[in-house]
């Protein structure tokens, strides 16, 4: 190979690693602005507008109903969220959509959790894929 060929080849391979790069970041901060927005309406008891917000693939394996009995049995046990922080991330771009997810450690008003939150990510709009919760708070008295 000549030298400007691999010249051009790294080249082309540096520009797709920090657009890459770039997308993953922005794919993060979407999340996490979702994850905030899921809080709020977690702390006023809006589940149903936590349920809209999902992914069409969400809203098909759960019902309105079992998911708000979920969210109101975790907001009656744990109360309000009080502060969260990251734990761990995980970001997968493909050309249509990125998926981002983030592992929360969340204080709540009566106890802490783990939570899970999956989104899908197109354009400026984070989507809720998945979310769970593993709390000992929630199981014991």
């Amino acid at each position: 190979m000549t030298r400007s060929l691999i010249l051009t080849v790294l080249g082309i391979g540096w520009l797709a690693f920090v657009t890459g790069c770039g997308e993953m970041g922005r794919a993060r901060e979407l999340a996490n602005a979702a994850v905030d927005e899921f809080h709020g309406h977690f702390n006023e008891a809006r589940f149903q507008e936590i349920f809209e917000s999902g992914t069409e693939g969400f809203r098909d394996e759960n019902t309105y109903e079992d998911f708000e009995e979920f969210l109101r049995a975790v907001h009656e046990k744990l109360g309000p969220v009080v502060s969260s922080r990251s734990t761990g991330w995980n970001v997968e771009v493909t050309s249509e959509k990125s998926t981002v997810t983030l592992e929360m450690e969340t204080e709540f008003e009566d106890g802490t959790g783990q939570e899970t939150f999956v989104y899908f990510v197109a354009g400026e709009t984070a989507e809720l894929y998945a979310y769970s919760i593993n709390s000992r708070d929630l199981i014991i008295d």
